[in-house]
């Protein structure tokens, strides 16, 4: 019978980790009952203080211990995954140059049957355009006569073949279509100013966002150099 992991009974590299600190988890766990320090006394809250403050340097402890017990377990998984990664990669980069420079010999024949099929396409549409507006104005002629049979026969004619001359046009957008094309959407930004005038008129928010993530990325001691910032510093608790 195969063994299995865990079999012997080996302890949980986790519950080895936390061992050495459970009586200070233990005691953070009822500190944090979801009951506040009472103020009413601030001798014995200074007292709790003190109590809290050294039970937070064991918590810290316990964190620093547990993140050593972590990386000494996922260290070397984490390289064996980095190291299998690396060894896939040269052919990954050779499959993806082969299709690149099968991409790009074939790019202009592909750019070229693209053209003519455009150029197809429009001349279909100018086709039907034209069989339409004789039609119009075949129909237009024979109305006004009102009596003219053969011109209302030649009327319907043409409107029957600019309907004929649209299914064309139609079906040359349709077979026009060449595969292993895409569409690339691309910009030019052609004036700065005008484009941030445009954002804070009909984007405030991406502003914001920016001059946030501006300040936010300034030494803090560069911050009140920014006009328009005021910048200070203040005590929490660690």
């Amino acid at each position: 019978e195969l063994a299995t992991i865990g079999h012997n009974g080996a302890p949980d590299p986790i519950d080895l980790a936390v061992e050495p600190f459970q009586d200070y988890i233990d005691e953070a766990t009822n500190w944090m009952d979801g009951e506040a320090i009472d103020l009413s006394d601030m001798d014995k809250a200074a007292q709790q203080v003190e109590a809290v403050e050294v039970l937070i340097k064991e918590i810290v402890a316990a964190k620093k211990h547990v993140e050593a017990c972590r990386k000494e377990i996922t260290d070397p998984l984490n390289k064996a995954f980095k190291d299998e990664v690396a060894r896939w990669k040269p052919t990954q980069a050779d499959i993806e140059r082969m299709q690149k420079g099968l991409q790009n010999l074939i790019a202009p024949v592909k750019a070229e049957q693209h053209r003519i099929a455009q150029e197809a396409k429009r001349i279909a549409y100018l086709e039907a355009q034209r069989a339409e507006e004789e039609a119009r104005a075949a129909e237009a002629a024979a109305m006004a006569e009102g009596s003219d049979i053969d011109a209302m026969r030649e009327a319907d004619d043409l409107k029957s073949a600019a309907l004929d001359k649209a299914k064309e046009a139609q079906q040359a957008s349709r077979d026009g279509r060449v595969t292993g094309m895409k569409t690339v959407h691309e910009f030019e930004i052609l004036s700065g100013q005008e484009l941030i005038n445009w954002i804070i008129e009909n984007d405030r928010a991406a502003i914001n966002r920016f001059l946030k993530g501006y300040v936010e990325a300034t030494p803090h001691q560069n911050r009140s150099q920014i006009g328009g910032v005021r910048a200070w510093s203040k005590k929490v608790p660690k």
